[in-house]
């Protein structure tokens, strides 16, 4: 009989524990945490940066010849905010560049990865175009 008060208080006692759980599993774990980003494409996170750094990074073949020209370009983005892939949409007519923008977007570029609806991160899409000019 002991045994059997003993197993009834601790299932009402785990019963009621649920109870509560379930009357606030409509709050977030971590109350302080930032909200889940909404569903969308990848986001650019400090473009200032590696922008600079693949426009820098100009080809010394196209030095040599004085190529310059803009790029643009459509990266795909995987789920840990990395470049995967980058296809060139239009080139600058300088192999040299086209190669080297791509390049600089796998090696530099950095992304908040797209969103699903669920809130998990996805392979996404993000388009641009650098313009490579010679220094002066």
């Amino acid at each position: 009989q002991a045994v059997n008060r003993c197993l009834a208080t601790v299932r009402a006692e785990l019963a009621a524990a649920e109870r509560e759980r379930a009357r606030y599993a409509h709050l977030p774990t971590d109350p302080f945490a930032p909200p889940p980003l909404p569903p969308g494409d990848p986001k650019p996170r400090d473009i200032n940066i590696w922008a600079g750094r693949i426009q820098m990074d100009y080809p010394s073949s196209a030095l040599r010849t004085e190529a310059s020209g803009r790029v643009a370009f459509t990266t795909t983005v995987a789920a840990n905010g990395r470049v995967s892939d980058c296809r060139v949409t239009e080139s600058s007519g300088h192999a040299d560049l086209d190669e080297a923008a791509c390049r600089g977007m796998r090696l530099y570029a950095r992304f908040d990865p797209a969103i699903d609806d669920d809130g998990n991160p996805i392979e996404g899409e993000w388009s641009s175009a650098v313009r490579y000019t010679l220094p002066e």
